[in-house]
């Protein structure tokens, strides 16, 4: 959780339905959280992860099945993974055969369709602006 300085820049989007949430073994365990995020995993990471994960259930039950509140910051789990993302140098905007974007960035992937990009893209030039002023 950050504490937020300023927005820079902000754009609503048309909310997107349905929101897919699933793992697949591929090359790198891929954890998709929405349709628009996948993290990529090596077998080690993921099993970090996915304990982690189930610890962080078992202690949100044990302590009464909260809701989340805004400034309020809990930690439910947490571990170290014991080695590097995958991708730990990548960096790259693709254009898919099927029309949208990619941005990969170490070892999570964000897709976009191609107008969410140009929209994307201006809120970032529009934020870089208003960092500089």
């Amino acid at each position: 959780m950050g504490k937020v300085k300023r927005i820079l820049a902000s754009q609503k989007l048309i909310p997107e339905k349905p929101i897919f949430c699933g793992i697949e073994l591929c090359e790198t365990v891929h954890i998709h959280l929405g349709s628009e995020v996948r993290l990529e995993l090596d077998i080690e990471q993921f099993k970090v992860f996915a304990e982690t994960l189930y610890k962080a259930l078992q202690k949100w039950r044990s302590i009464g099945k909260p809701t989340a509140k805004p400034n309020i910051f809990k930690v439910l789990a947490g571990a170290y993974f014991p080695s590097e993302p995958v991708y730990n140098n990548r960096f790259e905007i693709e254009e898919q055969t099927v029309p949208s974007i990619h941005i990969h960035r170490r070892g999570i992937s964000y897709r976009f369709s191609t107008s969410d990009f140009l929209i994307y893209a201006n809120i970032v030039m529009e934020a870089k602006k208003n960092l500089t002023t």
